[in-house]
Order: structure tokens, then sequence, then C-alpha cells
């Protein structure tokens, strides 16, 4: 078991087509937002179990739960600034792990790897290990790089995928990522990145299984950085080689009056050796044109695409589930028929006490939504106590 962290809007390096000639290509960044902490666990025989997502908030709101992960069995939590700690990292324990293992193992011993930080060495956590048959065994200090599989094999490949997808997001210009939309993305490539290849792999690389214990000595090979300087640029005297120099494209001016020298000539059977030189230059910022065009296009279809979704996210039922450490997905669908169904036995009164019902109601309502955490979005939220449900 390994913690890894998000920064909500922050992507890693990528492969993207850039302009050639350009020797600095830079492209707007919304930065760090929020922290998202996921807790993950794999076996040595390539398998996985369900993970536990750990959000930043007062309360869990079904507003940052996206509909397609109602079908599967995934855990969510809270914290006030995303990260895990001693009560988060025992309930997935508790309602994580030990459930997911405990068929599998048959009743006999569970060995737990994870490395020694704080909220894995507290005594309810130990204790709760020696009491269900789980051998708790702590890594090497400063060595989770190494001995650890998930840092080996799959936390890389996880987040290269999940910052390809956001990236889509942000090229369509979102200036600020929601929480769903994070966790939307994260479902999407989390069964992409942990499959059986890349868990073996991680074991593998680790030296534990098939142990190797020669694997950690091996040293990288170190990379050498050489500074390159750009070529001078040569002085030009043709506008058409001015053009060239310029780069793709050029100032529309620049353009329109190299062109029109290219035309005059062209018409008068007067191409020189620099005109020659500037058509398949003019071809070429052509195409780039074309290129941009389309790629705007499919730019304003992405974002006219995010902003549909918001909007039927905000249309849906959302509760705000108070004193809660984690909740399963089958917990939360069930609280959203609950309110359902409560919300449709309501009966408006008629005459003279609907004026002073709707009083209440608008009253309440407005209580209600002071205790609900100012980032999120919490347009028609309700509340459920862990009581309750």
């Amino acid at each position: 078991m390994d913690e890894t962290g998000f920064s909500i809007g922050a992507i890693k390096g990528a492969q993207v087509v850039v302009d050639t000639t350009l020797l600095t290509k830079y492209q707007a960044h919304p930065g760090r937002q929020e922290w998202v902490t996921v807790l993950e666990c794999v076996s040595a025989d390539g398998q996985s179990i369900p993970p536990f997502i750990i959000l930043k908030g007062k309360n869990i709101s079904t507003a940052w739960i996206p509909k397609k992960a109602l079908g599967k069995e995934m855990h969510f939590a809270c914290s006030s600034q995303g990260w895990t700690n001693n009560n988060l990292a025992l309930s997935w324990l508790k309602n994580c792990f030990e459930p997911a293992t405990r068929e599998k193992a048959s009743g006999k011993t569970r060995l737990l790897l994870c490395d020694g930080h704080e909220s894995h060495v507290t005594s309810e956590f130990v204790t709760y290990c020696i009491q269900h048959n789980i051998f708790l065994h702590l890594l090497v200090p400063h060595s989770s790089h190494l001995l650890q599989p998930l840092d080996v094999g799959v936390f890389g490949p996880l987040k290269k995928a999940i910052s390809t997808r956001l990236d889509q997001l942000l090229r369509a210009g979102v200036s600020r990522l929601e929480k769903v939309e994070w966790v939307e993305a994260y479902i999407e490539v989390r069964e992409g990145a942990l499959t059986v290849d890349n868990i073996r792999g991680g074991w593998r690389g680790a030296g534990i299984v098939p142990l190797n214990r020669v694997r950690v000595t091996h040293s990288l090979p170190a990379v050498i950085m050489r500074p390159t300087t750009p070529p001078p640029a040569p002085t030009h005297n043709s506008p058409f080689d001015n053009v060239i120099a310029a780069g793709v494209p050029p100032d529309a001016k620049v353009l329109r009056s190299t062109n029109v020298t290219l035309r005059e000539k062209a018409c008068k059977n007067e191409l020189d050796t620099p005109a020659r030189h500037y058509i398949p230059h003019l071809v070429e910022i052509t195409e780039q044109l074309l290129a941009e065009n389309s790629i705007l296009q499919r730019r304003l279809a992405d974002a006219e695409g995010i902003i549909e979704a918001r909007k039927e996210r905000k249309q849906g039922k959302r509760l705000l589930l108070k004193g809660t450490y984690g909740l399963s997905t089958m917990e939360i669908a069930a609280a959203l028929k609950e309110c359902e169904k409560a919300t449709q036995s309501k009966k408006v009164p008629k005459g003279r006490g609907k004026k002073k019902e709707q009083g209440k109601f608008d009253q309440a309502s407005k209580a209600a939504s002071e205790d609900v955490d100012e980032e999120a979005d919490v347009e028609g939220l309700e509340e459920l106590t862990l009581e309750q449900l």
C-alpha cells in the first residue's frame, strides 16, 4: 500500500506538436489549485483493491462524485488539506484492505508492505493488524522509490495518463478544474494504468517478486545536459528572405506586402531566386494556418462539451454527508435514493399557510448552506448525518 498525491490543475510534461522554427513554446497553465490523495494497494499476482480517494473539504459532497463512479466499488473521504491522516489511514485499513483481502487470504496471515508514514505506525493501526492476522512490514526509510512496487511500476504511468486526460480540458480553456472532473478523469485512466503487467512489473522492478537482492543496487546512467546555442541570424535584404528568417507565420502586414510583390513578379514572369525560395515557405504558412484553424475548432467543441457536462451535473440531486471519515459508492448511491424518495413525498401546503411554510424552508436552506465548504458548488445541497444513513 502507498499514498500518492495529485495537484488538481497541474500536469506533467507531455509530447505536443509545435513549430520547429521556434526555439521556445509556451502554454497557459492554471497552476496548483487543490490537493488530492489516493491510497492504492496491489498484490504480487497483479491484482488491486478499490482505491481510497481523499478530497479537500470539511464534508463529503455528492457533487464531487461522478455518475460513472456509482457503479464501481470505490471509497471517498475528505480532509481539510486533502492529505491523509491517522484516522483516514485506519479507515482505509478497516473498510478497504481487510474486507477486500479477507476471502482471498482464507484465514492465512496477510503481509502488508508500506512505508514508515506516521499514519501507518499508530497504536490503533498496529493493534488492528494484530487482531486480524495482518503482518505489518515497514520498508527501509527513504527507499520507497526503489523498493515500493507502486512507485516503481504503477504511479508513473498513472500520473502520466491522468495528466494527458486533464490536458484536454486545459487546452479547451478551462481556468479552474472541478473536483468531479478530476475524479471522472481518474476513474477513466485508472483501469489503463493499474494493469496486471504494470503491477507485476513494479514488484519485479523492486526486486521483491521474484526475489532479486541486487536489483536495487543497479545505478542509473547519469544524464548530461549540454546547452545548445542558436545559430546567429543572417542578414537579408530581399523581402522574401526577411519573411523566411522571421519565422512561420510572419506578421500579417509583412505577409500581405510580400505576397503582393510575389504576385507582381509572377505576372511579369520575373521570378528570381529569392521569390522561388519563398513559394515553398508560403505553402508551409498556408498549411500551418489551416492546421491552427482545425485545432481552434476542436478546442471550441471541447469547451462547449465541458460547459454542457457541468450544466448536467448541476441539475442532479446533491447531498452533504456530514460526520463521516469515508464512504463507499454504494452507500452514496443509497443516500441519494433515500433523498429522492423524501423529496417526492413532500407536499406543498395550499392557501394561507403556503407562504409561511415556504419562509421556513428558505430559512432552513440558508442555514444549511452556511456549513458547506466554500470551495464546493453548493447549489441545491441537502445534509445527511452518519446516524441518518
